[in-house]
């Protein structure tokens, strides 16, 4: 239903722009890949999908038969070069450790906005909008929905992120670790009808809305592009007028009055005004450069924070898919869990994958027929990101041997990494250097995970990991059964939560 909506949508807003005696080049097919840039550059699957929206690029131009057209054509080889430029620009500091998507679209021309009217400007984008929501509706079928989400968009691109933002469901929504519009207003109206736009308040936050727009004096505020209700400092991340210093030289303090960038030690020199409209005081051109830096690393931390944030909720999750199944525990220590206490069979293993493994074959040589099991394991951990005593769900199962290389097994879900070596990972076990560098890519270790995440692959049982941290990984061990007995009480008062 919601695919012939958007058709019908589409259609409409052609039928409208012929209606207005308008030549509109050929619209684009998403499922074609010559319509975008990506790039895949997160071979570890911890970053962030990216979707990001080109400016304008294109003036009022005429088509073969001398006709004036208001809008870029995705098939015109200057206009993809002149779009490729910036989407390739940006990806060059928005796809490294990310999925990158940037689609051809068939943008408005400048003059839309010289004409300094809303409502032209309203019409004559229309069409452009309606390219993105088809765009981005397309890169949702490719997007993995565990994936933190991160839309951003230059001048008229971030004219579409607001609208992108109306557009999005609420599942979608929910996906969202920030909405980047750089150089373009978010209006009184646009937050008043748009539930989904909430303004970023520092580095961190999720789900949020980053504004900015840069001008050398608060005079030179834009109506038509920057002045907005919404705007950050993302330099230092905070909404007031406390300045920050941006490559040592240059000083960028958000004007809360204006809601603008007001940056003094940088005049924008290399941006020539265009037509008395934009880079007069402005220094419009410079928005998605400048501060490349600054979003790059901004990009990331929203994106980990929306992993730390959903890895909370997703323990709740797994407990709710469980309950009413056919569950059976595997555990290596028989001091993690004491079998009559929790409401599902346990099956203890011993320490190590070959043990892990060798277990769940007698188990599943005696299933009963017809039967449709579950694997859940439960354990220790060991972690230098969470704290002594975290449960954490993990999904993503990394097999790891003495040669610290380690393939890897996706499970569903959001969710931490864990690592499964041979050996325990202490600072006793390996240098220093060695488990700094390990933990730096992985959430937590252990000796089992993998052998048991393979074996459900195998035979195609479903397969569920909670561990609990058990140390920091710094050899600091001094009470390991107590810290064992306090794991099995947490486990058991979650499995018990099953039954309930």
């Amino acid at each position: 239903m919601k695919r012939l909506s958007l058709a019908l949508v589409s259609i409409l807003v052609l039928l409208t722009a012929c209606n207005r005696g308008e030549v509109v080049p050929a619209a684009p097919d998403y499922a074609n890949p010559d319509m975008w840039i990506t790039q895949d550059m997160d071979p570890k699957g911890t970053g962030a999908d990216v979707f990001y929206v080109v400016s304008t690029w294109e003036v009022d131009w005429k088509d073969a038969k001398g006709r004036t057209v208001h809008y870029a054509d995705v098939r015109n080889p200057e206009h993809r070069a002149h779009m490729a430029t910036e989407m390739n620009g940006v990806a060059a500091y928005m796809a490294p450790g990310n999925r990158f998507w940037a689609p051809y679209y068939r943008h408005a021309t400048i003059e839309a906005f010289t004409s300094r009217d809303e409502e032209v400007i309203h019409e004559r984008t229309r069409l452009a909008m309606q390219d993105v929501c088809d765009a981005f509706d397309y890169f949702l079928t490719q997007h993995d929905p565990h994936r933190p989400l991160v839309i951003a968009g230059f001048s008229q691109g971030g004219l579409a992120v607001v609208e992108l933002l109306k557009h999005m469901d609420d599942a979608t929504f929910d996906q969202l670790a920030g909405a980047y519009v750089m150089g373009y207003k978010v209006t009184d109206e646009d937050l008043a009808s748009c539930p989904h736009i909430r303004p970023a308040e520092g580095a961190d936050d999720t789900g949020v809305t980053i504004c900015y727009n840069t001008v050398k004096d608060v005079k030179f505020v834009n109506p038509v592009i920057s002045a907005t209700s919404v705007a950050i400092n993302p330099v230092n991340w905070v909404t007031d007028a406390t300045p920050a210093v941006l490559h040592d030289t240059i000083t960028v303090t958000l004007s809360p009055e204006y809601h603008v960038l007001v940056v003094d030690g940088y005049d924008g020199a290399e941006y020539p005004p265009f037509e008395d409209f934009i880079n007069v005081g402005d220094i419009h051109s410079c928005e998605p450069w400048l501060y490349s830096e600054c979003l790059q690393e901004n990009i990331s931390v929203r994106a980990q924070s929306w992993r730390e944030k959903n890895k909370n909720m997703t323990v709740s999750k797994v407990l709710e898919e469980l309950r009413g199944r056919d569950v059976t525990l595997f555990v290596a220590d028989e001091d993690e869990i004491n079998p009559d206490e929790v409401p599902f069979p346990v099956v203890f293993t011993g320490m190590g994958k070959m043990r892990m493994f060798s277990a769940l074959v007698k188990w599943h040589d005696a299933l009963p027929e017809g039967s449709a099991p579950v694997v859940l394991n439960i354990g220790s951990a060991g972690s230098a990101r969470y704290p002594i005593g975290t449960i954490v769900n993990c999904t993503r199962i990394f097999n790891g041997g003495s040669e610290l290389i380690a393939d890897c097994i996706d499970l569903p879900g959001e969710g931490a990494s864990i690592f499964s070596g041979d050996y325990f990972m202490s600072t006793q076990t390996f240098s220093p250097e060695q488990v700094k560098e390990l933990s730096e890519q992985y959430d937590l270790f252990d000796m089992e995970a993998y052998a048991a995440a393979q074996f459900c692959k195998m035979y195609g049982i479903p397969f569920y990991c909670l561990k609990a941290v058990s140390d920091n990984l710094d050899g600091n061990l001094k009470d390991w059964r107590s810290i064992l007995a306090d794991i099995r009480v947490q486990f058991t008062d979650l499995l018990n939560s099953c039954k309930q």
